[in-house]
């Protein structure tokens, strides 16, 4: 939990985690462990990273169809501060991107009248959901 309190700095709270491992683990179980591996909280560039990979993912996928997503470096941003949760790292992103974007094209997919000649989809995020058009 300390990783998640935003005015603790990141050495500050290594010192209070490792704290706790002293004070919850015996030392025979500590000893049988190679290290501990402390992680930074993702923050919105790290995110804005992920959710661009998700973006080059569905790309591969829907290539073959002759079909492209492009989605502004503006709206990557809002949606990531919108759905930016610290608790749950890149994770929510990810699944936030299943409902909000992938479900949008899907349905822009099954709706052929709606792709345009040059197989480009736009998708821009509105502060609560994609539109794909």
């Amino acid at each position: 939990m300390h990783f998640l309190d935003e005015h603790l700095t990141y050495d500050q709270a290594v010192q209070l985690a490792a704290k706790d491992v002293e004070q919850i683990l015996a030392p025979e179980l500590r000893g049988r462990l190679d290290g501990i591996i402390w992680f930074h909280r993702l923050e919105l560039p790290e995110l804005e990273k992920v959710a661009k990979r998700r973006f080059a993912r569905i790309n591969r996928t829907i290539e073959p169809k002759k079909l492209r997503l492009e989605v502004t470096d503006e709206s990557t941003h809002e949606f990531c501060k919108a759905y930016q949760d610290s608790r749950y790292g890149a994770r929510v992103i990810l699944t936030s991107l299943k409902k909000t974007l992938e479900n949008e094209l899907a349905m822009a997919i099954l709706a052929p009248t709606h792709i345009p000649q040059d197989g480009i989809l736009h998708a821009t995020f509105d502060g609560t959901s994609f539109a794909v058009t």
